[in-house]
């Protein structure tokens, strides 16, 4: 995506979040919520397709490398742009 089209969803009102094959968050609309891992450099957005719904075959699953966890399941875009910070993360933003 071209920083053009970003600016034109953003100014829509469109959260942007853009992730490399490897599940790296690559850039992301800003987002002021310090309780996200988003800005985490060990989440990785992977493919996590609902077994159980053929509409929800784009769904992610949320991984820390760091940790070797699953933080979430079956996410949509929307919500794998806002993955708070579990509680098992012991860094806190202190990566």
């Amino acid at each position: 995506m071209t920083k053009s089209e970003r600016k034109e969803f953003e100014d829509a009102g469109i959260h942007v979040l853009e992730v490399t094959n490897d599940g790296k968050i690559t850039y992301q609309t800003e987002n002021n919520n310090s309780n996200l891992c988003n800005s985490c450099p060990h989440l990785r957005l992977l493919p996590d397709p609902d077994p159980d719904d053929s509409f929800r075959d784009t769904d992610s699953k949320a991984y820390c490398s760091k940790y070797d966890r699953i933080i979430a399941r079956y996410l949509d875009v929307w919500e794998a742009s806002k993955v708070n910070i579990p509680d098992f993360c012991l860094s806190r933003n202190s990566y």
